[in-house]
């Protein structure tokens, strides 16, 4: 009768939960006099270090209030943050889904009309930006090709596995690539040739032979060349040409933006997502001597709750999982090389291995 007794071990474990706890409040901007109450918020890394003075004595909850959360630098966590077993620590939003934590800068610029529709900024010069947002909607690099509406294959073209060459929307054709005067700093996406998954590279300019120079591409667990039609360009400031778009001059601090039709520039907020770590782990623990025990079979793909079986015979067992990968055909899990021969004892009672 297993159900009674799961309900019962269910009661058991809320019987005897900790029953203290430190609730700590934050806002975005904090507060004077600041003491973690809900009236009086701290600021999220005063909270964090605040938390520490009740590690391994009380549960601590640290309850984001609804905002916008700015980060200056990067936000780390080390052993100091994490609590204990019996005293963890929690970061929860308030209001599920109103606190955001994000790694971008809200632009406080100057807009000048640049020509052809485009507008330029100057930006902070102290790190390099991959994401714009204006006004919540993140915006596109300048590209090539432009993406249209309704495409499945990076917003361009729809997926067919028959697909011939499309020289006009090459974004490698050396036609292209001489119209540009400096791609460096540019990033090309494409799709593996036979369509198992993409590949991404970073433009470094130009080689003598007036192709680019791209580094980059090893994404993909299964090496080849990257599909004859399906690949874009971005970041290329000739490309700047749609609504939408924009593209950051990295050596001028300059930023460049292509306003939707009827968009107010000086009433848009915009935010710059920059290339940083906006959470850090300030440690990784590693563990020597481990065994990785696999299952094959092909029929997995037909059978989804044989994985669910593994790691639950695993687990009955005392068992320690390290580290859990699955596939349509296999069932793997790592565990220390100790517990290797009880891991396989407990699989050899639960399948007929041959």
């Amino acid at each position: 009768m297993r159900i009674p007794i799961f309900f019962i071990t269910m009661l058991l474990s809320i019987l005897v939960m900790p029953l203290a706890a430190e609730d700590i409040y934050v806002s975005p901007e904090g507060s004077e006099e600041a003491d973690g109450s809900i009236t009086r918020p701290y600021k999220l890394e005063e909270a964090q270090l605040a938390a520490r003075s009740f590690l391994g004595k009380e549960e601590v909850h640290i309850l984001l209030m609804d905002g916008i959360y700015y980060l200056d630098k990067t936000l780390e966590f080390s052993d100091d943050d994490g609590g204990t077993r019996e005293y963890p620590v929690y970061y929860h939003a308030l209001n599920e889904g109103q606190a955001i934590i994000s790694g971008g800068k809200p632009l406080d610029v100057e807009w000048e009309a640049y020509q052809d529709g485009i507008y330029v900024c100057r930006v902070p010069n102290d790190l390099y930006y991959d994401q714009l947002f204006i006004n919540d909607q993140r915006r596109e690099m300048a590209r090539f090709p432009n993406s249209k509406e309704g495409k499945n294959v990076f917003d361009c073209w729809t997926l067919s596995h028959s697909a011939e060459p499309d020289p006009e929307n090459d974004p490698l054709s050396q036609d292209r690539i001489s119209s540009w005067e400096d791609p460096s700093g540019a990033y090309l996406h494409a799709m593996h040739r036979a369509l198992w998954g993409g590949m991404h590279y970073q433009v470094n300019g130009k080689t003598a032979d007036g192709d680019l120079d791209l580094e980059g591409g090893w994404q993909n667990n299964r090496p080849d060349r990257m599909h004859q039609t399906y690949r874009f360009i971005e970041h290329v400031f000739e490309e700047l040409d749609a609504p939408g778009e924009w593209y950051h001059d990295r050596d001028g601090s300059l930023l460049y933006y292509y306003p939707q039709a009827g968009q107010d520039l000086d009433q848009a907020l915009g935010i710059l997502q920059s290339m940083q770590d906006e959470l850090e782990i300030g440690k990784i623990d590693y563990t020597r001597r481990c065994a990785a025990i696999s299952i094959y079979g092909p029929h997995f793909s037909e059978r989804p709750a044989i994985a669910g079986t593994v790691f639950e015979a695993a687990s009955e067992a005392g068992v320690e999982i390290l580290l859990i990968a699955t596939s349509f055909s296999t069932v793997t899990f790592l565990t220390t090389s100790r517990q290797a021969d009880q891991a396989t004892a407990r699989l050899n009672e639960n399948f007929l291995v041959p």
